[in-house]
C-alpha cells in the first residue's frame, strides 16, 4: 500500500510503478505522489501501449518519437516529471 501524504516517499529518489498499480490507486494516494513529483521525486510509468488508461489520468501525451520507440511485445518505462 502505497501511502496518502507525500512526505510517505521523502526516503525513495524514484518510483517505477506499472500503469495497473497506479489506477488503483485511491485519490489522496494519486495525490501525494503528484505532491512528491512536484517536490522532486521521479516517476517511471511501466505501461503496456499509448492507450494505457493511466496515461489520461496524469493527462499525459507520448510524443511520437515515444511511441516510436515502445514496442507492444515490450514495453518501456516513460519518465515522468513535473517542474
Amino acid at each position: 500500500m502505497l501511502p496518502d501524504k507525500w512526505q510517505g516517499y521523502l526516503s525513495l529518489r524514484q518510483l517505477w510503478i506499472t500503469g495497473s498499480e497506479i489506477s488503483a490507486l485511491t485519490a489522496d494516494q494519486r495525490e501525494a505522489l503528484l505532491g512528491w513529483v512536484f517536490q522532486g521525486g521521479s516517476l517511471y510509468l511501466v505501461i503496456s501501449d499509448s492507450s494505457d488508461p493511466a496515461l489520461k489520468q496524469f493527462r499525459i501525451e507520448p510524443t511520437k518519437s515515444e511511441l516510436a520507440k515502445s514496442e507492444p511485445s515490450k514495453p518501456e518505462p516513460a519518465k515522468i516529471e513535473f517542474s
